[in-house]
């Protein structure tokens, strides 16, 4: 996953179970990296957070009376940049309902930074104590998430769907990364516009029966 840049990263929508975020890169996001929203189940794990805006970067909320969410914050590398300000970048937020549940573990808050001993420490807990969950509540089968320590490289080297021929747009996202840089944008000109891509075409040629099964 590349981060937009500009506006809104990844809502997980209400109602939606068992969603996993895993080794994705989100770059100068202005927040929603990810947000869970009322009676979400899923996991965040093993992703790189870079230059969020807002108030936080990941965080789980209900706005709409959708009910509790059983959420997984583990492994994730936060990453402050020029467009991010003061505060904790994970926020469980008081809007959430009974039963609503947060684990946090092996996460960090800075580059090259370790995961404090207190894993709370990098979260906003505005719901309180009842949410504070000592395992995660929900859990991909098989799934072992890599350690802190190794998930920067990792996704850095793998993120995106081409990871092994990353255009301009990626190549300027992780460079990004890597060298502090970029914000939050207003229009995709203030990155020089859209890329110019070359056109294809390809002739349609219909099947004596288009409207049969044979074809």
């Amino acid at each position: 996953l590349r981060g937009a840049e500009d506006g809104l990263g990844m809502l997980v929508g209400d109602s939606t179970k068992n969603y996993a975020v895993i080794n994705s890169l989100m770059a100068s996001n202005q927040e929603r990296n990810p947000y869970f929203k009322g009676g979400t189940t899923g996991i965040s794990a093993n992703n790189v957070v870079y230059n969020w805006g807002g108030n936080q970067a990941a965080y789980t909320a209900d706005d709409y009376g959708s009910g509790p969410s059983q959420i997984a914050v583990v492994g994730n590398v936060f990453i402050r940049g020029p467009s991010t300000a003061a505060g904790r970048p994970i926020q469980l937020y008081s809007s959430a309902k009974p039963g609503s549940r947060l684990y946090v573990a092996d996460n960090s808050d800075g580059r090259g930074a370790a995961p404090p001993s207190d894993a709370w420490s990098l979260v906003r807990n505005d719901y309180g104590s009842a949410g504070v969950a000592s395992s995660a509540p929900v859990w991909p089968s098989g799934f072992t998430p890599r350690a802190n320590s190794q998930v920067y490289s990792y996704v850095l080297a793998n993120a995106g769907a081409w990871p092994a021929s990353r255009d301009a747009v990626d190549a300027r996202v992780v460079g990004n990364v890597k060298n502090g840089t970029g914000s939050v944008i207003n229009s995709q000109a203030d990155v020089g516009g859209w890329p110019s891509l070359a056109s294809t075409t390809r002739t349609l040629t219909l099947p004596a029966n288009p409207n049969g099964d044979d074809n």
